[in-house]
């Protein structure tokens, strides 16, 4: 079951797809599309004690180099901020 921040980020995400004008030759409208047909929802969980955070506003170039230095798998997706979607880039150890 989804959670109303779910619903909405699906909502939104739905909205900037449709507005997209599709383009002959391409499978997917925009990245809102590939994420719709294809993403899965991540709940936020703290890293390990000891995890430096990243700089502000840097969540592309944070989260590669925590891939690269503590082996976390690597994500790229939207976060719900505040009530717009928010291409993001996080890491899972």
């Amino acid at each position: 079951m989804k959670t109303d921040s779910q619903k909405l980020l699906q909502e939104l995400l739905e909205q900037v797809r449709d507005a997209t004008p599709k383009t002959p030759g391409l499978i997917y409208r925009y990245s809102a599309d590939f994420v719709l047909r294809h993403g899965k929802w991540f709940e936020l969980k703290p890293f390990p004690l000891g995890t430096r955070c990243g700089q502000p506003k840097a969540c592309f170039g944070n989260a590669i180099v925590l891939a690269a230095v503590h082996d976390y798998k690597y994500f790229e997706g939207y976060a719900l901020a505040p009530d717009f979607p928010l291409m993001w880039a996080w890491n899972f150890p």
